[in-house]
């Protein structure tokens, strides 16, 4: 059997959703949308923290605190019914998430039938990795099409990466504990972070194909 071979794709730019060729690409199979012109969408990008400063004095505080990360992640080669469930927990004040870390996102496979073959199942979860301070949102995903166009390989494994800035509308509320005295330490005050959530287009940057 030949070896398989690596096959690398030029891009094409981001489409509208009413552009006649994006409306073609809705009927497309799996192969033909990953190579046409493939976004991953990060539906609902939700961000929240809270930081704790608590100690008996203002030159002796602790501080704590936990971030939250999540978003449902689409791809359009895959359908609706892949859809992923992205998450992350850091405790790393005070913008929590450095883009040091790749989390794995979650994905359960469907129970309908798809075009794509039952190995995809268990190797095609999405990692992400995202920066606070510049809003720089980086995913990566394996998926398989079992299209059969080609008899002889009839399954292609496709390997994308691609990024974002993500721009996000934040509230800061800062409250201090009107009982704190050095004497009896405890919180002394919580600071949250609440952004609004949007949906992102993610572009793809670079897909290899493998048959």
């Amino acid at each position: 059997m030949p070896r398989p071979s690596l096959l690398p794709f030029l891009l094409l730019p981001s489409l509208s959703l009413a552009s006649p060729l994006a409306q073609q690409l809705a009927t497309q199979s799996c192969s033909d949308t990953s190579l046409s012109a493939l976004n991953w969408t990060a539906k609902a990008f939700d961000y929240h923290s809270l930081i704790s400063l608590s100690g008996s004095s203002t030159s002796n505080i602790q501080t704590l605190g936990d971030g939250y990360l999540s978003f449902n992640l689409s791809n359009p080669a895959l359908g609706p019914s892949f859809d992923q469930v992205c998450t992350a927990t850091s405790t790393s004040p005070d913008q929590f998430f450095y883009f040091d870390t790749w989390f794995t996102c979650l994905y359960t496979p469907p129970s309908t039938s798809s075009n794509l073959s039952p190995v995809t199942a268990n190797t095609s979860a999405a990692l992400f990795r995202f920066d606070k301070v510049s809003g720089r949102l980086e995913v990566k995903q394996d998926w398989e099409c079992g299209d059969g166009k080609d008899p002889q390989y009839p399954t292609t494994v496709f390997k994308g990466s691609g990024g974002v800035n993500v721009t996000l509308d934040c509230s800061v509320n800062v409250w201090t504990n009107p009982d704190w005295n050095q004497s009896l330490g405890g919180l002394f005050a919580n600071q949250t972070v609440e952004c609004g959530v949007v949906d992102v287009s993610v572009g793809l940057d670079s897909l290899e194909a493998m048959a």
